[in-house]
Order: C-alpha cells, then structure tokens, then sequence
C-alpha cells in the first residue's frame, strides 16, 4: 500500500480491495499488478512497481495467465510503460485525459504507474 500510496498520493486500500474480488494479481518486491475480466477484453491495472524490469515481470506473469484480448489503459507521461506495452505488441485505441478540480498541490509519481484500473480511478 505505501509503494501505491506514493504514485497516486492518495489512499486507495479500499478500492484495491474492492478490486481484489475477483482478479489476478501479481505481487513481487517493489510491485504489484492485477488482471481482471472484463465484457469486451481483460482489462491489466492496476500495475504499480518501482522499476521497469519490476514492472515487466508482473506484467509478463499476468499476460501468461490470459488467452483472450487484452485492454490495458497507462499513463502517457509514462515513457517506459508506453514502450513496454508496445514492445508486447499493445497499439494505443484512445486517449486519456486526467482532470482534476480546485488547486493542483500533489503530484502524483507517474513514473511508478505502468497502468491503471479505471480511467476514472487511477
């Protein structure tokens, strides 16, 4: 939670654990990612890790646990992730934009987002 904590600068345990109802989820040190079902595809995210080989590993495990079509939705300030998921073939089919209201006084560590649950969420 402290490593999700830092790249999203809020405390999402009850919605992680809302979303642990049901996914895949990977851990290993330094990050964790989850896969879940979806109505069109399996939809990867959250993956959150401290590296990009981290980030890597948990993303590999979860894609070997599922055949079908994948949608995985990532921070475009992420340059890593955005070269991760294409390297594995992954091609962009929209864009996101993140929007907040009032002052702007946290800044989330993008660097450690590989993925998102929800655009919505994070």
């Amino acid at each position: 939670m402290d490593l999700d904590r830092t790249a999203f600068v809020a405390d999402r345990s009850r919605w992680l654990k809302l979303l642990n109802d049901g996914p895949l989820i990977c851990q290993r040190p330094g990050g964790f990612g989850m896969l879940r079902d979806g109505y069109l595809a399996s939809y990867l995210g959250p993956v959150v890790a401290e590296d990009l080989d981290t980030a890597r590993e948990i993303i590999m495990d979860l894609l070997k646990q599922t055949p079908g079509k994948i949608f995985w939705d990532l921070p475009d300030v992420n340059p890593d992730a955005l070269r991760l998921a294409r390297s594995l073939g992954f091609q962009p089919i929209r864009d996101l934009t993140r929007m907040w209201i009032g002052s702007r006084s946290l800044t989330a560590a993008m660097h450690l987002q590989y993925a998102f649950s929800d655009p919505g969420t994070g």
